[in-house]
């Protein structure tokens, strides 16, 4: 049972990855900075998200994250829909594809 929730939350986790690909934030091998395997908060705060966060995502509450505790919390995170520009200068719900009101 274990296993089936850990392997739907690291699928969560993969499309909150893909859905966020474009922003500026660091990824977890980026923001392990010793290369030990887990973020600790100092490392954490190059990451907004994860600097707001850092407690909750800390399942263990040993001080610090695993990958399994990072990919837990940022699939956590609520989406946000993209507005992009179409043709016109009109704005798009990426998300949607409804356009705003002219």
């Amino acid at each position: 049972m274990k296993v089936l929730v850990f392997s739907v939350l690291a699928a969560l986790a993969l499309g909150a990855g893909a859905a966020h690909a474009n922003d500026a934030e660091p990824g977890f091998h980026a923001l392990d900075r010793d290369n030990d395997g887990y973020l600790t908060r100092e490392e954490a705060r190059l990451h907004a998200y994860l600097d707001r966060n850092f407690d909750r995502a800390d399942a263990n509450r040993d001080g610090q994250l695993n990958r399994a505790e990072y990919l837990t919390e940022l699939a956590r995170r609520p989406m946000r829909p993209r507005v992009v520009r179409a043709g016109g200068g009109a704005e798009r719900n990426a998300g949607t594809g409804g356009t705003a009101q002219r």
